[in-house]
């Protein structure tokens, strides 16, 4: 976990994770298509992100939240074989939703919300979780 202090004091908490997101197919197939798997999954996600994330930051975080503001998420995620865009995008779903429920965003709506989903190729899974004020300039 990186806290970074933007050129205009802004502030990015980037977690990474050592698990790949599943692909939306998994989502939508026999793994999770019962809601407690679902549950466990997103379950795992929340520990792990919250575990990753040190106490002044997970207070920032939550600041950030209850006082309503837009946050930017960028979901990097790094795994063997390539996922195409909707099955990329759905199987962040659990991720967002970690979130949501660990209160580190308000909601996952556009209103509060704007999302970045990038991938790469790689041999070890990891996911990056990066967020931020997204009412910030950038430059």
């Amino acid at each position: 976990m990186n806290t970074l202090l933007g050129a205009n004091g802004s502030r990015t908490v980037r977690i990474v994770v050592l698990m790949k997101t599943p692909s939306l197919n998994d989502l939508k197939g026999k793994k999770y298509r019962n809601h407690h798997d679902y549950t466990r999954l997103r379950n795992e996600w929340q520990r792990t992100i919250y575990y990753s994330v040190p106490y002044v930051e997970r207070s920032w975080l939550l600041g950030m939240q209850r006082a309503g503001k837009k946050m930017r998420l960028t979901i990097h995620v790094a795994h063997k074989k390539l996922y195409d865009v909707d099955n990329l995008i759905g199987g962040c779903k659990p991720v967002v939703d970690a979130l949501k429920h660990l209160l580190f965003l308000k909601d996952d709506s556009p209103e509060f919300m704007e999302l970045h989903i990038t991938q790469e190729k790689l041999n070890d899974a990891r996911t990056t979780i990066t967020l931020e004020d997204a009412q910030e300039v950038l430059w």
